[in-house]
Order: structure tokens, then C-alpha cells, then sequence
């Protein structure tokens, strides 16, 4: 699936979408969590609220650049 494609599915089926991708970080922010993707070659996030108990937006993009406030997260010590 490219990013086109998955840009014009059905909410629904974007979220089915996910469960091909591999999650790579979640981060918690003002009561809900940002979980991160990797699906075919692009990114979403997945913002899930605790209080409706569901996934409330994705937002899929291809910049590495958006990927800089993750990449802080990571100990590289563990890499080397």
C-alpha cells in the first residue's frame, strides 16, 4: 500500500491498515497517546484517547523531519 492509497481509505480501513505496519513508539501527551507506525514505507501516528477508549485521529506522513521529536527518545548507548 503506498501513501496515496492509504491517504484515501476509509477511517476504518486505515485503521486495519495499521495492524500491517510495525509500531515503533508511543509517547503520552495531555491524556492520551500518540502511538507511531511504520506501514509500507511512510509513517502514522495514532492518537488514542483513554477517555473514549479509542483511536480518535491517524495522521500518516513521509518526512523524516517529523520524526526528529522521537528520535530524542532514543538511547543510543543501547545501539553501539
Amino acid at each position: 500500500m503506498t501513501f496515496d492509497e492509504f491517504q484515501v481509505l476509509a477511517p476504518a480501513r486505515q485503521g486495519q491498515a495499521l495492524q500491517e505496519g510495525t509500531f515503533l513508539e508511543a509517547n503520552y501527551h495531555h491524556g492520551y497517546v500518540i502511538a507511531l507506525y511504520a506501514v509500507h514505507g511512510f509513517f502514522v501516528e495514532a492518537y488514542y484517547s483513554h477517555a473514549l477508549h479509542e483511536i480518535f485521529q491517524l495522521k500518516p506522513f513521509k518526512s523524516i523531519h517529523e520524526l526528529e521529536h522521537y528520535l530524542l527518545d532514543i538511547n543510543t548507548r543501547d545501539l553501539l
